[in-house]
């Protein structure tokens, strides 16, 4: 049964951060927790879900931030509507677009990729479901990560394949192509 929960001191200081205007949480009948974020200004997805990560006392892989428009509200008394928040929630479980949740690497492929991407980005955390654009890739960065796939991996790749990969899981198969189904326990 979904069910609107109540995440106490957390969401009190998701909400004092300048880029959150409210927030809502709604956990899944399978244990996942569902963050609703309304954002102030240009706060991207993986941004959401880092300052939520950073507040949060959860399993960050049970984690799910789903950015929205508006948190909803019951208009007489500014209490959550739970039945909207609930629907949202489920909304966004059967739309995988509209959740930034963190998906590890799983293959050495991803791991090595990961890392790569993550000493030329100012970004605490890299999911597989991310772009590089939504994480911050401009064309100058994905120049950097051109020359660098080529340096570290003798792969070339140009920026423009690189800006037009949908997530990292995509890319690390243009960069290591059959080597990516290599499974590897780095995720524990």
């Amino acid at each position: 049964m979904w069910q609107v929960v109540d995440l106490g001191g957390t969401e009190q200081r998701l909400r004092e951060r300048a880029e959150i205007n409210d927030v809502a949480a709604v956990r899944s009948p399978d244990g996942r927790l569902y963050v609703l974020l309304e954002r102030q200004g240009l706060v991207y997805g993986p941004w959401a879900r880092d300052l939520v990560l950073d507040e949060i006392d959860e399993d960050h892989a049970n984690v799910c931030v789903v950015v929205v428009g508006t948190v909803p509200r019951c208009a007489s008394t500014g209490a959550l509507d739970h039945t909207m928040c609930i629907t949202l929630s489920e909304r966004a479980a059967e739309n995988p677009a509209w959740v930034f949740s963190l998906d590890p690497p799983v293959t050495a492929a991803e791991k090595m990729l990961s890392e790569l991407i993550t000493e030329l980005l100012p970004i605490q955390r890299l999911s597989m479901t991310d772009s590089l654009p939504m994480v911050g890739a401009d064309s100058l960065v994905l120049a950097e990560l051109s020359a660098a796939l080529t340096a570290r991996f003798g792969v070339s790749v140009d920026a423009m394949r690189l800006f037009e990969t949908d997530t990292v899981r995509e890319l690390a198969v243009v960069v290591f192509g059959d080597r990516t189904n290599e499974r590897d326990d780095v995720t524990g």
